[in-house]
Order: C-alpha cells, then structure tokens, then sequence
C-alpha cells in the first residue's frame, strides 16, 4: 500500500519526527556551553527557515551556528543584561514599599513583555536576513512594539514547560512535559514560531528599502 511506501505517510512521518530529534539534538549540544544560547538558537531558526522554504537538512545546523556565532552571542548578552536588569529591579519593587510602587511596577512588567516580545523576534530576524547587530536588535523591538501579540504568543510557546509548571507546579506534570521538550519540544517550537515570523515577515518585506531586500537575498552567502 502507498501508506506504506517509502514516500508513504509513516515514512515522511518518520523521517519528519526524526529530524526534529536530530535538531533538537544539536540545538542542546550547542547551548551546553551556556553563552552559545544565542548562536543555537539562531542557528535553530535558520534550519527551521529553511526547511519550510527549501527543507533543508537539519544537519545544516552546524553550518549556521558558526556563521552566526558573533553576532548572535552579542545579541544574546545583550537581552540577557536587559532582562536580568529588568528582573532585578521587578524583585526590588515587589521586596519593598516605595512610593509610586504600583507605578513602577507596572511599568517594568510592561517593558519585560516589550522584552520577551522583541526577543522572540531578534533571533528570526538574525537568522533571516543580514544586518548588523544594532540593526537586528532595533528591528526586534520595532516588531515587538508593534507586534506585541505575536511577539508574546511567540515566547509562551518556546517557554511552554516554565508556564506550565507555574500554572501547576506537581513535579510528574512538569518532569513529563520537559522528557517531552527535551526530545523534540525545542525545535518543534522553533518550527511554529518560525512559521508565525515567516508570516510577519512576508507581509512587512515589500514595504522595506532595497537595502533591507539585499539582505534578504545575501542570504544564501551567510549560511
């Protein structure tokens, strides 16, 4: 039967399946060294880009890693010390009594959701198109301002094993769900979240300068 088949429907299910392992698979292997996150992941979204564009193999994992690895870190540290001050100062005004304390407060959850928005962006942007890292990390918050929905569907998708275990912290529920992430979850995310920024993107890319659209097409040199 053709179900069956080499080019059946459990083969190309198979071969799918076994290549979000795989990815997945490098995707932890690259992040070991902590300060590489940034790289991984967007080495994560180049492969998931084109695998939706051209399905690409995910073996090219590595080649993006590299290409990507200084500009990438650079973007990482740079949105780590941003949420790092932002959560600081969130634990401050939580600790203690100040004056205008509500205000504060609410102002620094909303700009750790412009944050996590625009940091749901910065690695797409990264791994989509070339542009210096000022350039990236401005196009991200312009994204993430305007685009704050997505941004934040976006990263409570790539966070989903931390929500859930917030929102019921039994152990087994939350050892079950990241066994899960841990195989697959992670690229299986980047897969989705590639698919809603592939979407943004296409609709934003014939408003953008011939500058923005030479980047696109110098693709194919960086990778």
């Amino acid at each position: 039967m053709r179900i069956f088949g080499y080019d059946g429907f459990f083969a190309q299910a198979a071969r799918y399946l076994g290549g979000l392992l795989l990815l997945n698979f490098c995707f932890f292997l690259c992040c070991i060294p902590v300060f590489t996150i940034g790289a991984a992941c967007a080495a994560l979204y180049s492969v998931s880009f084109r695998q939706a564009d051209e399905d690409s193999a995910a073996l090219d994992f590595f080649h993006a890693f590299k290409s990507n690895f200084r500009q990438a870190t650079l973007i990482f540290l740079i949105f780590l010390a941003i949420g790092g001050v932002l959560g600081v100062s969130l634990y401050f005004l939580l600790s203690y009594e100040i004056p205008a304390g509500g205000v504060f407060r609410v102002l620094v959850l909303l700009l750790l959701a412009l944050c996590c928005s625009a940091r749901a962006f910065v690695f797409p942007l990264q791994a989509r198109y070339h542009n210096s890292v000022r350039q990236t990390v401005k196009n991200a918050f312009v994204l993430g301002t305007s685009l704050l929905l997505h941004g934040l569907v976006m990263s409570c998708i790539t966070f989903l094993p931390c929500i859930l275990f917030f929102v019921d912290a039994e152990l087994r529920v939350f050892l079950f769900v990241f066994s899960i992430w841990g195989l697959a979850g992670f690229a299986m995310s980047a897969r989705i979240n590639a698919g809603i920024a592939y979407g943004v993107f296409r609709k934003i890319q014939p408003e953008e300068s011939g500058a923005a659209q030479a980047d696109t097409a110098s693709e194919e040199e960086k990778l």
